[in-house]
């Protein structure tokens, strides 16, 4: 189970659903109330569910409009492009943040964000940028590497051997102000896997320098 609770919504001018609200209940409490995680978007889609595929494991699928049905694969799993009818193609991984640092009077400069990716293959093109009530900044494209290997892409006596946990740090560095600022990553590449487990920025306020006189 993801723990999620998934809503099918159209936006306007749509016929059939179009996108997902996501709500994540139970991660820590199974009493609590269930918390918004996100907007899932990708394609559009007449009917859902979950069913067990030939391996009897439980599986998302989706109904498209051509008549159509696709399943989702597993989070370990091999399936990690679009194999659709027409061609196969790279997903588009897209993560949009909340506006991190709120505030209504004082501006901050950000000028570092460190991430930490599950990095279960390589992570090539990934772009990022960073959108301020100022403005949005060009995207910062760069590559993730996993430093570790797993089942069947490994050599023996020569790569190292993952543990069950596969982290990986990047840190980019910035030059932007505002009184707030959301983070948004793009990932899609043929092949790969992506997984974004959290971010950081940091930001200080920006003032009069006590020295300048």
């Amino acid at each position: 189970s993801t723990r999620h609770i998934l809503f099918g919504m159209a936006e306007s001018g749509a016929t059939n659903p179009t996108f997902h609200l996501a709500y994540r209940y139970g991660a820590f409490d199974q009493n609590a109330i269930p918390v918004f995680a996100g907007v899932w978007r990708g394609y559009t889609f007449q009917s859902y569910d979950m069913v067990k595929n030939a391996a009897l494991v439980p599986t998302i699928v989706h109904g498209s409009i051509d008549g159509y049905f696709y399943d989702h694969g597993q989070p370990l799993g091999s399936l990690w492009d679009y194999e659709l009818k027409a061609a196969t193609a790279a997903i588009e991984h897209v993560v949009v943040g909340t506006t991190l640092g709120h505030d209504i009077r004082v501006n901050k400069i950000y000028d570092r964000l460190d991430l930490s990716f599950r990095a279960q293959s390589n992570m090539t093109g990934l772009t990022f940028s960073l959108a301020t009530p100022n403005g949005t900044t060009a995207s910062t494209a760069f590559t993730v590497v996993s430093g570790n290997a797993v089942w069947d892409q490994a050599i023996w006596d020569s790569d190292t051997w993952a543990v069950d946990g596969l982290e990986a740090h990047s840190t980019l560095g910035l030059n932007s102000d505002g009184r707030w600022a959301r983070p948004k990553i793009v990932h899609q590449t043929l092949g790969e896997r992506f997984g974004l487990n959290g971010w950081q920025l940091g930001a200080y306020v920006d003032g009069d320098d006590p020295l300048a006189k």
